[in-house]
């Protein structure tokens, strides 16, 4: 034991616990101030990244490593993606590059300026890879910071992106009120009209107004404390705000999202109150829930005051021409193998790809199928990666249920881990919501939870 506590005192920067929750809570508030949108012209970004570096620099001077080695997996993957961004970045010969699909468009624009025989890197847009790259600067301040929190200092990040969901719930019911007039949006490109709450597009709010609900059940469930009976009835008063929010916002990646949400609510009910729970009770939970947000579907329905929900009931032009172009992101994805496009590079990609029947009036600067554009942008790499990480999900899960419904927090917490990230992946087949800043984090948050220290197994106990 003394060799394991001189280990884990070896550590560059000796951060007090308070100071990291501090440092860790100020990333949480700029991140969903300035982290809302997946543009990578967003102003805030040049804020928002440096911060993230620099609280990162300060979380790994602080990071001992027995807690590298517990978190490896999240930081393997960040690892894994860094790597191919830079590789991607590499200057080719021109012979070498010019031979790479779908190059040779570009290839004739250089020929016909005189550029003909530079040096270029995979990616068809290095300006759009770089700033991808730039991009995991804050999953990885957050993961760095998030690990090194205690049991008491996490479960008040989690009440805290409660909050932030009924705060962006409750601000995007004045939003829809108020027609998209006025300064309620925080993004120049964004919904406008429709709830979107603290981001810049409404499926990517929707997304984490369930995730937000998951984690209010859970925190209502959870027996803690002398106040347990008032913290259960504000989360699930909580719960049914945020709910109300998935539904007046009305997207369809949004209804997705919390239909994913409402499917995994027992399970996390279960996982935080330990076998015993009733199943009776826990349905009865699930009922209590969804009764206010049928009920206030049928308000907005009959009063018509929701543009969102018209739009749904109504109008499928965006969501039919995103069908449409399947076909051609398939062959794209099988066109740019074995490199890909370059990480960002999808809008450059598609414009070269794009039939003229499937011209309109916007243009597709994202797959809205993040599965997909992920290996049209990083190729056979990416593809492993992301299929490698889905495997060491899925084993920590089958040891998951290996451990049982323990009433135990790390357990609990990582059921909830569990179902966010199948919410979030599950989103991910008709959007891109870990494309955004504020999502990221959200999502590291839950692959931190997911593998901390492992927890028993019943024969074990």
């Amino acid at each position: 034991m003394q060799g394991r506590s001189t280990r884990r005192s070896r550590r560059f920067l000796p951060l007090s616990a308070e100071h990291t929750f501090i440092l860790f809570a100020v990333l949480l508030a700029v991140l969903f101030l300035m982290g809302g949108g997946s543009r990578s012209d967003i102003q805030s970004l040049a804020a928002l990244r440096p911060f993230a570096l620099l609280a990162a620099a300060v979380g790994v001077l602080a990071l001992d490593r027995e807690t590298l080695r517990t978190y490896r997996a999240p930081f393997l993957l960040l690892v894994a993606l860094a790597l191919l961004m830079v590789v991607q970045l590499i200057p080719l010969p021109w012979s070498s590059w010019t031979s790479l699909p779908w190059r040779g468009t570009i290839a004739q624009l250089d020929e016909a300026v005189g550029l003909a025989g530079n040096s270029r890197p995979i990616t068809i847009s290095p300006m759009r890879t770089a700033n991808s790259l730039a991009s995991l600067a804050v999953p990885f301040a957050v993961l760095v910071l998030y690990c090194q929190l205690s049991e008491r200092r996490r479960r008040q990040v989690l009440v805290a992106l409660v909050g932030i969901g009924v705060a962006g719930a409750v601000l995007g019911f004045f939003q829809i009120f108020s027609g998209g007039s006025g300064g309620l949006y925080f993004y120049a490109v964004t919904h406008r009209g429709d709830a979107v709450g603290f981001f810049a597009n409404r499926n990517h709010h929707a997304a984490f107004l369930a995730i937000a609900m998951l984690i209010a059940v859970h925190l209502a469930m959870e027996r803690r404390g002398p106040d347990a009976k008032m913290t259960r009835i504000l989360a699930f008063a909580a719960a049914a705000v945020l709910l109300v929010g998935i539904v007046t916002n009305v997207s369809r990646g949004g209804l997705l999202a919390g239909a994913v949400a409402l499917v995994f609510v027992p399970l996390v009910i279960s996982g935080s109150r330990g076998e015993g729970r009733p199943a009776r009770r826990r349905w009865i939970t699930v009922g209590s829930l969804a009764l206010p947000v049928v009920g206030i579907f049928a308000l907005f329905a009959l009063s018509q005051r929701s543009p969102a929900l018209s739009r749904l009931l109504t109008d499928g032009t965006s969501e039919e021409i995103r069908f449409q172009i399947m076909p051609v992101l398939l062959q794209m994805a099988r066109d740019y193998q074995p490199w890909g496009a370059g990480f960002g590079a999808f809008e450059q990609a598609y414009r070269m790809a794009e039939p003229t029947e499937l011209l309109v009036r916007n243009y597709f600067n994202q797959a809205h199928n993040d599965w997909l554009q992920l290996a049209i942008e990083g190729g056979v790499a990416a593809v492993l990666i992301a299929a490698a990480m889905i495997v060491v999900i899925a084993i920590r899960a089958f040891r998951l249920v290996g451990s049982g419904f323990r009433d135990d927090p790390r357990t609990s917490r990582a059921w909830l881990a569990f179902a966010v990230l199948a919410v979030l992946g599950v989103a991910s087949v008709l959007d891109y919501p870990l494309r955004v800043p504020a999502l990221m984090g959200v999502a590291f948050i839950a692959l931190t939870e997911l593998f901390a220290p492992a927890f028993p197994s019943k024969s074990q106990e």
